[in-house]
């Protein structure tokens, strides 16, 4: 199955924790326990600058997947100033026999200037 397209973009606040979550297969939730997920977000998809998503299975029998940056992660992101050039993916394993780690979902992100700046 092609990976699905997250609908609309990310807006990541630099320096700000960011956390999101989504059901695989919303129609028909997958049974998620045991499975294991990875994810990684860069500015462009060329980029070989990333930063690693911290990944949940965060409701395993319902499908649900939680992804998780932190603050000091996000505050070294250089903002976009609304063009949606950062982009991201999750890929999952499964614990079925020989199963590969494969893309599930993929969207685009924006990352919005912090206003408050405090020395």
């Amino acid at each position: 199955m092609p990976p699905a397209k997250y609908p609309g973009k990310l807006e990541i606040y630099r320096g700000d924790p960011f956390s999101f979550s989504f059901v695989v297969n919303p129609d028909d939730p997958w049974d998620l326990t045991d499975w294991e997920g990875r994810a990684q977000i860069r500015p462009t998809t060329e980029s070989d600058e990333a930063w690693d998503w911290d990944v949940t299975i965060s409701s395993p029998t319902e499908g649900q997947v939680t992804l998780h940056l932190s603050g000091s992660q996000t505050a070294e992101f250089t903002p976009t100033e609304g063009a949606d050039t950062w982009a991201w993916d999750v890929e999952l394993l499964s614990t079925e026999p020989g199963a590969e780690w494969e893309t599930y979902i993929f969207g685009r992100a924006v990352v919005k200037p912090d206003v408050t700046r405090v020395p």
